[in-house]
């Protein structure tokens, strides 16, 4: 059940550094943040602010190429490429029918599916590869290493979760050992 809130709530990753105390307070916030108010600001999480930076310079100097170079790597199959402005519609009730295309643009790309795989062989949805802009160079490793500290962050609230919910320690890991995951640049 939601409640009324005045502040944003704030998880301090800091305190997983004191041990199971330190687990249980994070535990105990991130159980307030999304039982109670549904969001919260997350702090001291060890993403290095110069590689977020990257990361958004990169997703300016790609939303900042001419169409025709975006659309060179339009959108695929998997999911994956550059999505034009207004040419998607996301349906997320079942209550009211969703009519009008969002207005954005974005690049997505997910979990890397290296050639060979063999989700690729057995045509698993979601398991191709990710198109790269060929003409600007730090692109692709600026946002890859973007998206590799954040899925580890991710990792790293499985434990945390685990305790808000009164779960088994592992019991959330072993279902993330080859998570899909999207990063969506508007």
């Amino acid at each position: 059940m939601r409640s009324d809130f005045s502040e944003l709530p704030i998880i301090d990753l800091a305190s997983l550094a004191d041990g199971a105390g330190g687990a249980a307070r994070v535990a105990a916030q991130l159980s307030h943040a999304f039982g109670q108010v549904g969001f919260a600001y997350v702090v001291n999480h060890g993403i290095p602010p110069a590689l977020t930076e990257r990361a958004f310079a990169a997703s300016r100097a790609f939303h900042a190429l001419p169409l025709e170079r975006k659309l060179a790597i339009r959108m695929n199959e998997w999911h994956r490429g550059y999505m034009p402005f207004a040419s998607s519609t996301i349906v997320t009730s079942s209550i009211q029918k969703a009519t009008k295309p969002n207005q954005s643009e974005s690049f997505m790309l997910m979990h890397e599916v290296p050639p060979g795989d063999p989700r690729i062989a057995a045509g698993a949805a979601l398991a191709g590869p990710n198109q790269w802009p060929d003409d600007l160079p730090a692109f692709r490793q600026d946002v890859t290493a973007y998206d590799t500290a954040m899925r580890g962050l991710a990792l790293r609230f499985l434990p945390v979760f685990e305790t808000a919910l009164g779960l088994p320690a592992g019991m959330l890991g072993r279902f993330f050992t080859r998570p899909t995951t999207f990063l969506r640049m508007l």
